[in-house]
């Protein structure tokens, strides 16, 4: 299990928006929640089925698979160092792009296949449907 405060310290860290050895609290904990929500929203706009609820406290559980936690650290990174007026690095820019296409591409081989066949206009097809 992760806290919010767990992921938002790595993206602080990872991007060197603060040092390892500076303690992450107050004002920048809040904007990685404010920023977090809002990119978790995006992320479910782009297709990914997350059923995002809003955090509040650094304290919040984030349920969230192993496979994609470094993902949304460097995501997330590229968000906050977009706040704080910083420019990645192209390594890092390159590495969060990989990160976002690998989790669209889970998203997209782990979605459903639907057999929508009954919402088809009837008028289009040359046969007639049966359910059953």
């Amino acid at each position: 299990m992760n806290t919010v405060g767990d992921l938002i310290k790595a993206s602080f860290y990872r991007t060197g928006i603060r040092d390892s050895n500076q303690e992450i609290e107050g004002d920048d904990i809040t904007r990685g929640i404010d920023i977090l929500n809002m990119l978790m929203h995006r992320l479910e706009a782009d297709g990914l089925q997350i059923s995002w609820v809003d955090v509040t406290t650094a304290n919040d559980t984030l349920y969230v698979l192993d496979k994609h936690k470094r993902a949304l650290v460097y995501i997330l990174g590229l968000d906050l160092l977009d706040e704080y007026q910083m420019t990645p690095t192209q390594g890092y820019e390159q590495t969060a792009r990989e990160c976002y296409d690998t989790m669209l591409r889970d998203a997209y081989a782990n979605a459903p296949v639907l057999n929508n066949v009954d919402q088809l206009p009837q008028t289009f097809l040359p046969f007639t449907i049966v359910n059953g």
